[in-house]
């Protein structure tokens, strides 16, 4: 029985570290591509729905708001079944908020239903962030970690290319092809992504994940001073100047959610050791 163990970590670590970091990275770019669709749509949404300043930024703000809150279960989960279940499990999901915002969300209360949805592609960090963990000794896991960290630019790419493909294709169409582009991930990333236990990754991915919800709003305070600064851009025209008070509630809940949380996930990670260390005993002694 002592052969089973080590059967399993010697076909773990025939698997190429790199592979696994790849795959990560471009599925944290594909579903953040996802979650950033409305964004640059903001105008086009406003003037087609006859919305308000307020109302086109509790557009832009509820996918991002879902996705950051949605990190703290969804890295639970990841610490449960692991990344190998878990990014082919959420970027298929994805796919359903996309095409319904793509062809049927035609009203305002359509819209924020398929943005609150849409924020589950922004959870992924906290998949990808223990994934790569594990698969690395921490003399590397430095450097991986900033390599995966790029898949942000999921968010560039949707930003780049939103507008454009809409104009010349059809509104639809960027929408149609982030959901093709997701399905591909889903079922490559579920035949190829394998499960590695590195020491400390379920400890790390609490930490890291409730991190990730909190710096999302300085994404928008940089886009704005951006704005602020460069008044005639044609990169971020679209973020209306009233987002200080939905920014500032975002930040203060997530200060709060990220002490409270970490406080309590850190106490349950040590009865968690204490319990694993009381079972090894246990089986030494049979």
């Amino acid at each position: 029985m002592g052969g089973v163990p080590e059967a399993r970590a010697a076909a773990a670590v025939s698997v190429r570290p790199g592979l696994m970091l790849g795959l990560a990275t471009v599925g944290f770019a594909v579903t953040f591509w996802a979650w950033a669709l409305l964004s640059p749509l903001g105008a086009t949404l406003r003037e087609e729905l006859s919305l308000t300043a307020f109302q086109q930024s509790l557009l832009v703000a509820v996918p991002v708001i879902v996705g950051s809150l949605g990190r703290i279960p969804v890295g639970a989960l990841t610490d449960r079944v692991g990344a190998r279940v878990m990014f082919p499990f959420v970027s298929a999901l994805t796919i359903l908020p996309v095409l319904y915002l793509g062809h049927l969300a035609d009203s305002y209360a359509k819209v924020l239903v398929g943005g609150f949805f849409l924020g589950l592609g922004g959870t992924t960090f906290a998949i990808g962030i223990p994934f790569v963990n594990a698969w690395y000794p921490p003399a590397r896991r430095g450097l991986a970690l900033g390599i995966f960290g790029t898949g942000m630019g999921g968010t560039a790419i949707s930003a780049f290319t939103t507008v454009q493909l809409a104009d010349a294709y059809g509104r639809s169409f960027p929408f149609n092809l982030v959901a093709v582009v997701l399905a591909v991930y889903a079922v490559v990333s579920y035949l190829l992504l394998r499960r590695f236990g590195g020491p400390g990754s379920e400890r790390l991915s609490a930490a890291i994940g409730l991190f990730g919800m909190f710096n999302v709003p300085f994404v928008y305070w940089s886009v704005n001073l951006w704005r602020t600064l460069h008044p005639k851009t044609s990169v971020v025209p679209t973020l209306p100047v009233d987002m200080g008070l939905p920014l500032w509630f975002s930040t203060v809940a997530f200060l709060g959610l990220t002490t409270v949380l970490l406080a309590l996930r850190t106490r349950l990670e040590r009865r968690k050791a204490e319990l694993d260390a009381l079972h090894l005993a246990v089986d030494e002694r049979e």
